[in-house]
Order: structure tokens, then sequence, then C-alpha cells
């Protein structure tokens, strides 16, 4: 009969998936082995940064106090079980680098292989240093201008897609459902949940009630990166959200079109210009109660 410390290391080969067949038959001779394949079921609980070995054992334990007494003996294998998974996470599992970006602030991040990314306000990326040689990706909450060092291929991850290119220079939007790619160079690839398509330089596309929309760029660079944010046939809502998150107001709304299109642009260091930017087009009126506070309403004709 194995000795325990041997079992142990089966089951660590066994984590890892680096067990031989030979192995696994001796590991499967012991009875708790099902307990332990139970576990291995539950491996979307293991992966950072989200594993809880004390939630997990807690689930395990709430399980088998539903069988009969003779059974709590299968506490401690879980437990150990847990520990030595606890252990293997720990020594293999790169930590991530997350950088974000507060209410009317910009950042610039240099990327492990100098590629430059220019987060807009209330936007977050985050990344693996420790795997980047072998894996450029990033996952992207809110809005980033990327200029992409020539190298492997280089992908930006969000909720509603995923962009990949191998050097270029564009831009990333997926805020509260609005998702936009804007290329300023070379030629990127958007992949959706049903759509794949190729974004050219001096292009935009921009997913509008379940169907992408092009447009052309008529500037090098974008414009929030010079202080100013520019929109092309935008929902009014979605103006109104980005106003927000550029000078950190809340607005009172009052009979808004917020599903009107607006095309123009507002300065991101005058609060009156912006609302006068964007009311005068849209046909609203407004009124600023406080540095923080801004009332909105529509015009009724």
């Amino acid at each position: 009969m194995l000795k325990e410390m041997n079992k142990e290391s089966l089951i660590l080969k066994w984590l890892d998936h680096n067990i031989t067949d030979e192995e696994l038959a001796i590991l499967r001779q012991y009875p708790e082995f099902e307990d332990y394949e139970k576990l291995s079921e539950s491996a979307p609980l293991f992966q950072a940064p989200l594993f809880n070995e004390v939630e997990v054992f807690q689930k395990v334990r709430e399980a088998h106090y539903k069988k009969s007494s003779h059974n709590y003996w299968k506490y401690g294998i879980a437990a150990s079980l847990l520990l030595l998974v606890s252990i293997v996470l720990l020594n293999t599992i790169p930590r991530g680098e997350s950088i974000r970006t507060d209410i009317a602030q910009k950042e610039e991040v240099i990327l492990p292989d100098n590629s430059v990314v220019l987060l807009n306000a209330g936007s977050e990326i985050r990344f693996r240093e420790s795997e980047w040689q072998e894996n450029r990706s990033v996952h992207l909450e809110g809005e980033a201008y990327f200029k992409v060092a020539k190298g492997k291929k280089f992908d930006v991850i969000t909720k509603q897609g995923m962009v990949s290119v191998l050097g270029t220079q564009f831009v990333v939007k997926d805020r509260k459902g609005h998702f936009e790619i804007k290329t300023f160079e070379g030629l990127v690839q958007v992949k959706t949940k049903d759509t794949l398509l190729q974004v050219g330089r001096g292009t935009a596309v921009k997913l509008m009630n379940g169907r992408f929309t092009n447009s052309l760029l008529t500037k090098s660079t974008p414009d929030w990166t010079q202080g100013t944010s520019s929109f092309t046939s935008s929902p009014l809502k979605e103006v109104l959200e980005e106003l927000q998150l550029q000078y950190n107001i809340s607005i009172e709304k009052s009979n808004l079109p917020e599903n009107k299109l607006f095309t123009g642009s507002f300065p991101h260091d005058n609060l009156e210009d912006a609302l006068q930017s964007i009311s005068i087009p849209m046909k609203l009126n407004y009124s600023i109660s406080s540095e923080k506070e801004v009332s909105l309403g529509y015009i009724e004709e």
C-alpha cells in the first residue's frame, strides 16, 4: 500500500494534469477518489481571482452534512484536498495588474512590450505581466486608446466582444452597452458573439440595436485625448453619461429624449460651454445648481 505522502504526490499530479495512466489507476483505488472528482468538477471556483477556499470548503461540508454521520471522516479529506489546491494555485497562477481611472481622470499606461494605453475617465484595464511574452491580452472596461507595438497578436477583451491586432493604433469603447471601435492606424479584427468583421484605418464601427454601423474618422487621434468628447449619431443618453464622467456631476433629467441621436462635441474644461454644445442642437434647457448638480429639460415645441 502506498504511503500517505505518495498519495498526496499523486493528487498533486492529477490536479496539474500531469499524471500517467498507471498512476491514475493507483489513485482510483482509494475509496475517497470519488470525492476528489466531484471537487474537480467545480474547477471554475478555483480560478483566480475568484478562488475562495473557505467558501468552497463550506459548500463541500454542507453537502456532506446531508449524508449519514459515518461519512464525517470525509471532511478531513476534502479539507486536505482544498489545501493542496490552494498550494498549487498560489504557485502557478500569476498575479494580475489592474489600472483604473476615476471620474474626470485620464492616465497613460506603458505595457511590458512598450505598447501604450491611454485610459479615458472611469475606465479600467487588467493584464498579466508574467504571461505577457506568450499572451498579449488586456481586459477593458470603459474606453481606451491603444498604440500597440508590433509583435504577436494583441487582444483587447471586453464584455461585448474582442478586438485583435498585430500592431496599430485604435480606440475601444465598451460602456454600459455602448460598444465602439475606431482605427487610426493599421487594421483590427472585431469579434462578438455573432459577428466577425475588420475595421481599417480611418474607420469607426459602432454596435447599435444589435447591428454595426460604419463611419469615417476625420482626425488622426481620438478627440478625448485632446480634451474634447465627440459623437456621431449617438443617443443622447450616451452623451450625457460621458458628460458626467468628464465633469463628475449628477444630472437631473426632465422629459429628455434620451434615444434621440446627437452629432457634435463638448469640451472637458468648461461645463457651461459643454452644456451649451449639447443643449443648443438638441433643443434642451439647463441650469447649474451647484458644482456637482445640473438640471436638463426638453424644450417643448
